[in-house]
């Protein structure tokens, strides 16, 4: 290259330093300004230099290159290259220099309206005021931009399509033309300053290479546009798509909304006439409370009469009771022998062969009214065992309910009676074909009712040891039962059936239906007519004898029900299952109260309750006898009682003793 060329772009250069200093400069007083205020100044001063820099530098270099056009020295090769500027930041100033031109037309008009009209004058120059401000703040962010961006203000080649002098010009010099060269030199300097020819009346050389490429440019940014066009559109279709959605769902929510809207607008509509009738109800509750306000007052009043009065007849009372106390009672009952003839006595008003009435709900609990002692948690044995079967277990056993005798019922079909008292067996019978299932005295001691696996239930007269009647069910019976007034009897089946039969016609007076598995225990609540049973479909129901209805049910158990008892208050229930689970259930608030296991996944086969209802006893399948107590509510000691299974437990009337019969055959005495 020439000298004059390299001096020309050291020139440029250094006219881009320039620049690059006057930019700091503007940092540097922005960085030592103090406040907004300040700032705003100095970079509105710092961005005019600029701009004025910028400008005149491009007028320069217009110039120049017009001036130097004549003044071009060829060196070796003769490639014309053209160093530029980026020019984004000058056409963004010059924008800036049009407004403020712009601006100075706008002030000198200003001028001119001063005269015309000045309260016009002021509202504008208080526009502009504000115009101005705007535009200095859009020159401090574009300043802001142009230090952020760090422009490169290096010079950048770009390489122009060579023309024909060039091409005539490379030619010479490679085939080294040298004195050819500095003719054509002298020649075309001397024509162009005359005028004849120009650039572009020469025009360059064409080349298809050259076409080739800049179709493959062209092509190359006509795809990137197409791929940019395509990406566009894809987000615009996804917007769109998104947008449906969005549609739809407000679509929805809008109907979801105009509903809940109506049907509010119809609540408010009931609630409203539920009020205006509710006023009218209030005015008449009023009325009423006033009423009985007043009803309360004569009340009292008569509560007070009626206590005065019964504290005088309570008087008179137990002036009569000191009276009978102080008489010798002549007539005195005689006990009736074991050699006497007992029966069943009905009713008086009701003739044999006609039903029974039911019994009134107004009777005295017996249990109630004894005081027994409490019955240790783990009892001893008394002595006065007895070998009651000696070549087969026994499977039930019954204490009466106000004697001291035991019924027992073994394997082999066979009942036996003893009076715990003397330990002697009192009598013994057997009509059964198959194992007693359950036996039960009558509570006046007359009879008794023994249930079979042969299907069959035998009433036995205690007197003469013969079967007074026969029951026939078409399924085993596991348990009977004597209501506490003896006119009816109670059994339940393995077909889920409770039956109930009255005694003075020997037929089945009611039918129970209920459960839906084998009914495997009932138990009558002592001393009235409801009943509780236990099932093999996990259930425990009450159920009132008189409307053959159940009364209460109560689930819990998860497996089948061997055992149920009431406790002789009549409010708990308690009752065992093949699991070995004990658990206390409250009738009067119909739910569970307790649950106590002493043996896990070994059946509890029987259970019974202490007249003090402080202890509960349960019979395991393997000997044992297990204890709760009840005020606790915690579980008590266990004691082995049975070489085998503990089939049947029971307590006598005054508490004293406790029997166990199982599978060993023997009939144990505890106290």
């Amino acid at each position: 290259m020439s000298d004059s060329s390299k001096k020309k772009i050291i020139k440029e250069e250094s006219k881009i330093l320039d620049n690059s200093e006057a930019r700091d400069n503007v940092a540097d007083a922005v960085s030592s300004s103090q406040g907004p205020a300040q700032e705003s100044k100095v970079l509105n001063s710092s961005s005019n230099s600029l701009k004025k820099s910028f400008k005149g530098n491009k007028i320069e270099k217009k110039e120049k290159e017009k001036e130097e056009e004549s003044d071009i020295e060829y060196d070796d090769v003769y490639v014309v290259e053209e160093r530029t500027v980026p020019t984004a930041e000058i056409d963004n100033q010059e924008d800036e220099d049009m407004n403020e031109e712009l601006s100075l037309s706008l002030s000198s008009e200003e001028d001119n309206f001063e005269i015309m009209n000045s309260d016009y004058d002021k509202i504008k120059l208080a526009s502009e005021k504000s115009k101005r401000k705007i535009e200095k703040k859009k020159d401090l962010e574009r300043l802001d931009k142009i230090l952020e961006e760090k422009v490169d203000f290096t010079p950048k080649t770009i390489k122009r399509d060579e023309v024909v002098e060039d091409f005539i010009r490379n030619f010479f010099t490679s085939m080294n033309l040298i004195k050819t060269l500095d003719e054509f030199n002298q020649e075309y300097a001397e024509l162009s300053k005359k005028g004849r020819f120009n650039d572009n009346y020469l025009g360059p050389i064409t080349d298809i290479y050259i076409k080739n490429a800049k179709l493959e440019e062209k092509l190359e940014r006509m795809q990137k546009e197409l791929d940019k066009a395509n990406k566009n559109a894809e987000e615009v279709k996804s917007n769109w798509e998104n947008l449906r959605k969005e549609r739809d769902f407000h679509k929805e929510n809008y109907i979801k909304t105009v509903q809940e809207k109506t049907n509010i607008a119809n609540d408010i509509k009931t609630l409203q006439n539920l009020h205006n009738d509710f006023t009218s109800k209030i005015a008449d509750l009023n009325l009423k409370y006033e009423h009985l306000c007043k009803n309360k007052s004569l009340m009292k009043l008569d509560l007070e009469k009626m206590k005065q009065e019964k504290e005088k007849k309570e008087k008179e009372i137990k002036k009569l009771q000191e009276e009978i106390n102080n008489l010798d009672i002549k007539n005195k009952k005689e006990k009736i022998s074991n050699d006497q003839k007992i029966q069943v006595l009905p009713y008086k008003k009701v003739r044999p062969g006609e039903k029974v009435p039911w019994p009134s709900d107004i009777r005295n609990n017996l249990f109630l009214l004894q005081n027994p002692p409490t019955f240790n948690s783990q009892p001893n044995q008394s002595g006065k065992n007895i070998k009651a079967y000696e070549k087969c277990p026994v499977s039930c056993m019954t204490v009466h309910i106000k004697k001291n005798v035991v019924a027992t019922g073994g394997d082999d079909a066979v009942f036996k009676i003893y009076d715990m008292s003397k330990g002697e067996e009192l009598a013994s019978g057997s009509y059964h074909t198959q194992y007693i299932s359950s036996i039960d005295i009558h509570p006046k001691g007359s009879y008794l009712a023994t249930a079979s696996g042969d299907y069959t239930i035998n009433l036995w007269d205690l007197l003469t040891l013969k079967v007074k009647a026969q029951f026939c069910n078409d399924s085993v019976v596991w348990s009977v039962k004597f209501h506490d007034t003896g006119d009816f009897l109670l059994s339940s089946n393995d077909n889920g059936l409770i039956n109930l039969y009255d005694l003075n016609i020997c037929q089945v007076r009611e039918t129970y239906r209920g459960h839906t598995d084998s009914v495997n225990k009932i138990n009558f609540q002592p001393f009235t007519n409801y009943f509780a049973s236990a099932s093999s479909d996990k259930s425990i129901s009450i159920w009132d004898m008189r409307m053959g209805l159940t009364v209460q049910t109560f689930y819990g158990h998860l497996n089948s029900i061997n055992d149920v008892i009431f406790n002789p208050r009549g409010d708990m229930l308690y009752s065992c299952d093949a699991d070995g689970i004990i658990k206390s259930w409250d009738i009067r608030k119909v739910s569970e109260a307790g649950t106590w296991v002493h043996y896990p996944h070994i059946p509890g086969n029987c259970i019974e309750v202490e007249k003090t209802n402080n202890y509960l006893y349960c019979g395991y399948d393997n000997g044992f006898i297990g204890t709760v107590n009840i005020s606790k509510n915690e579980l008590g000691a266990k004691f082995k009682a049975h070489e085998g299974p503990v089939n049947g437990i029971g307590i006598n009337l005054t508490n004293t003793n406790m029997f166990t019969v199982g599978g060993d055959g023997a009939l144990l005495v505890w106290q």
